[in-house]
């Protein structure tokens, strides 16, 4: 377990242990989940140790909370049958400092108490058994972690117990798993994090007000600066600026925008003021007309310009956070490249949405804390695939030692799947291979030996008519006179008993088949086309 820290909530100890740790509470934040704060707020944050003042409103509602979970306590000690007690948690996990607040721990740490104030969104979901927000479920995730506990009871009440709602929250080892990557994942962001300027509240600024137009008719334009109102107004417009990029040039522009339609309203009033004074003053009008047309085609080129450049800088955020994301990619296929003989390719199992989690934001700060939230969570979870891909090229390159022709698709198999699936089916596919080689070794020996025995048999007969042959032989005695013996007539008796012992067509057909090393079928077909004429040519 964890260690426990002795500090007051609130006292500069307190707040010194949660600057220099990641705290359960930023956890949401860090997972670009929390409905209080962004990842990026939360990466400045840890940057500079700047934390931004907690206002009159949430300090208020801070301090219901905490009015509301005490008052819950002994609720919470009834259902669990057991003490609570409310801890501080710190352990230094996997390199990174890692800290947690419980609202409540009973002794032996099995089972752990997380408080909310209720609220309508929240009694709606307890009420219908939909999942808690996922927000809350990570909060109690870094829980479980550093405490050891597998269950929270889960519980949004605000002082009155009739209306308190509660439900048991069991340990999901997956999510706990994404909270550990998320953090691996902001501490390899922070370190290569650049603080931007400080931020400011962005309102936007029109150019200064125009004199006032002043039009005083008789017959005859008695009385106007109108000249003096054009020049003015001439070089307020020049002045403007088309050169968009931060949030403050876009604000700025947007309400030029709506100011330079104020003007056009303005000359267009001025216009019917003076139309009402007299019937036909031309160059008053034109004047007029002019600067309004100025206004006018000032306010349209601004209106496309922040459009058009919002879109620039929108597209540039997402090509840039993509472009972040396939390095990333590329960078752990390389990586698992190296580790064997068979490519991984992450990049089909994971996509990266950029696009979905920026639509909505309006300003170049939240489009791009939106972009990278969406990067850093595909990156996580492409960690997450390259350590199981690493664990099954292990297994492979263990069990396929020696077998390594059996595995052509063993790129596919370390991508899609689990370590021991990949091991029992390498072993199966070995073991079948292993089983096919015995029985083909088995097939070739009893060949051979079926081979040997023709051959011996064929060798057998081969000395069996030798030997017979040389039985019923006449035999031949050399004589000094010029022309031989004549048989006399019992050998023409025994040579022609001889003649009459005809083998049978099994044992010529054995014979050529032996002799040839053939079957029998192949030594009946070459008796069947012999040339029987030619033959006895």
């Amino acid at each position: 377990m964890a260690r426990i820290i002795e500090a007051q909530q609130g006292s500069p100890e307190w707040h010194k242990h949660r600057a220099e740790h990641y705290n359960g509470s930023d956890a949401p934040a860090m997972m670009g989940v929390s409905s209080y704060k962004s990842r990026g707020a939360l990466l400045h944050e840890k940057k500079t140790g700047i934390v931004p003042d907690v206002d009159a409103a949430t300090q208020k509602r801070f301090d219901k909370g905490h009015k509301y979970e005490a008052m819950a306590r002994p609720w919470a000690e009834e259902i669990i049958g057991e003490d609570l007690y409310p801890v501080v948690l710190a352990e230094t996990f996997n390199g990174m400092p890692l800290s947690s607040s419980l609202d409540g721990l009973v002794m032996d740490d099995s089972v752990s108490w997380e408080h909310k104030s209720l609220n309508d969104k929240l009694r709606q979901c307890i009420d219908n058994g939909d999942e808690l927000p996922e927000q809350y479920r990570i909060q109690m995730e870094q829980g479980f972690l550093l405490s050891g506990a597998r269950r929270c009871l889960f519980m949004a009440s605000a002082g009155d117990k009739e209306q308190m709602r509660h439900r048991w929250y069991e340990h999901d080892p997956r999510l706990c798993d994404r909270v550990v990557n998320g953090w691996t994942q902001f501490n390899a962001d922070l370190a290569n994090y650049e603080p931007p300027a400080a931020e400011k509240v962005v309102t936007g600024s029109a150019p200064s007000a125009l004199p006032a137009l002043r039009i005083e008719l008789s017959g005859a334009v008695a009385e106007s600066n109108l000249d003096e109102f054009r020049d003015h107004a001439t070089a307020v417009f020049d002045g403007i600026s088309t050169d968009l990029q931060t949030d403050e040039h876009f604000a700025n522009a947007e309400e030029t925008v709506k100011w330079c339609k104020t003007v056009e309203q303005k000359l267009d009033a001025a216009k019917e003021h003076a139309l009402s004074q007299t019937a036909d003053i031309d160059r008053l009008f034109k004047t007029i007309d002019e600067i309004s047309e100025q206004a006018r085609k000032k306010r349209l080129e601004l209106d496309k310009l922040v459009k058009s450049m919002k879109e620039d800088r929108k597209r540039e955020i997402k090509q840039a956070a993509e472009s972040d994301f396939e390095k990333h990619i590329g960078d752990l296929e390389r990586e698992l490249e190296s580790l064997g003989p068979w490519p991984a390719q992450i990049g089909t199992l994971v996509r990266c949405d950029v696009a979905g989690p920026m639509k909505g934001k309006r300003t170049i700060a939240t489009l791009q804390d939106a972009a990278d939230t969406a990067v850093a969570n595909a990156k996580i979870e492409a960690d997450r695939i390259a350590r199981e891909i690493r664990a099954s090229i292990d297994v492979l390159k263990t069990e396929a030692e020696g077998y390594e022709s059996l595995f052509p698709d063993g790129g596919q198999l370390v991508t899609n799947k689990t370590a021991d699936d990949l091991r029992n089916l390498a072993k199966a596919r070995i073991a079948e291979h292993q089983e096919q080689e015995r029985q083909r070794a088995e097939r070739e020996a009893e060949q051979k030996r079926l081979r040997e025995e023709r051959q011996a048999e064929a060798q057998r007969q081969h000395a069996e008519h030798e030997q017979a042959a040389a039985q019923v032989s006449p035999e031949v005695t050399t004589k000094a006179e010029p022309q031989p013996e004549q048989p006399s007539a019992e050998s023409k008796k025994t040579f022609r008993n001889r003649e009459m012992q005809r083998p049978t067509d099994d044992q010529i057909i054995e014979c050529i088949a032996n002799g040839f090393i053939v079957n029998h079928a192949t030594a009946r077909g070459w008796i069947a086309g012999m040339d029987m004429i030619g033959a006895d040519a």
